[in-house]
């Protein structure tokens, strides 16, 4: 019975359910059902879906600054839409991959056939690709917090220097890495800062400068060194023009 539920070597569960039936009490039974559901439904798979869910919103986001974009932005904001997508995919793979570990365990038929070809190459891969994300991700919140700084902004190039490595840091929270060095609690941790990276970047959009700011800094009057700033007159009546509509927006 400790094995429960599940199946024998040939497959075969109405012998046992015969028997469990005959000797277990309606307390045992329910019990049982719950055990059945915690591996149907184990908290990692959980913490998977919510993720999915955070980064379907933040990928929103990022998908609306691409379409956005003025001059300056559309590489980073490319780049972080782009692996916004890897990002979800790899989540998507690792948490279908954490349920048929322990949904195959329970007896599903489904989770037995996803593990069997395919469960531990999508944990793999999945884990792999978040982390991948992860890392590109912190990287360009330190390009671009350095670059604040540059520009005089250092509240604001503070703010993404700080989302990048609280980043950083909750990816490594939920890899093994995590559990060895925060132990029993990098599950918690984990969750943690990923909050803490919210927060954060809500508070760069309150401090960022706008793009009508952003604009009169690339102008032909603007600070920026000549190099930085807009050469070509349609290029600079363009970007106005996308930055009052946003202001518009």
């Amino acid at each position: 019975m400790e094995d429960f539920p599940g199946v024998d070597a040939e497959g075969n569960v109405h012998a046992r359910r015969f028997a469990e039936e005959a000797i277990l009490t309606q307390d045992d039974r329910r019990a049982m059902t719950r055990l059945r559901w915690r591996r149907l439904l184990p908290t990692e798979s959980g913490l998977g879906v919510v993720a999915g869910i955070l980064q379907c919103i933040a990928l929103g986001k990022l998908a609306d600054d691409l379409s956005n974009s003025m001059a300056h932005e559309k590489n980073e904001n490319r780049w972080r839409y782009h692996t916004g997508i890897t990002a979800l995919a790899g989540t998507l793979a690792e948490t279908v991959g954490k349920w048929s570990e322990s949904a195959s365990q329970a007896g599903s038929r489904l989770g037995q056939a996803i593990e069997r070809y395919a469960g531990r190459f999508m944990r793999f891969v999945g884990r792999g690709v978040g982390i991948g994300a992860g890392v590109v991700m912190a990287v360009w919140d330190g390009i671009r917090g350095w670059k604040e700084i540059q520009e005089g902004n250092g509240w604001v190039g503070a703010l993404f220097l700080t989302s990048g490595i609280t980043s950083f840091v909750a990816m490594v929270a939920f890899t093994k890495l995590g559990a060895l060095i925060f132990g029993a609690s990098a599950t918690g941790v984990g969750i943690v800062l990923v909050v803490l990276v919210i927060a954060i970047a809500v508070l760069i959009e309150i401090f960022k400068d706008n793009k009508i700011q952003d604009w009169m800094e690339r102008c032909y009057f603007g600070k920026f060194e000549k190099s930085e700033r807009y050469h070509d007159p349609k290029r600079e009546l363009s970007e106005l023009e996308l930055a009052l509509n946003d202001m518009e927006g």
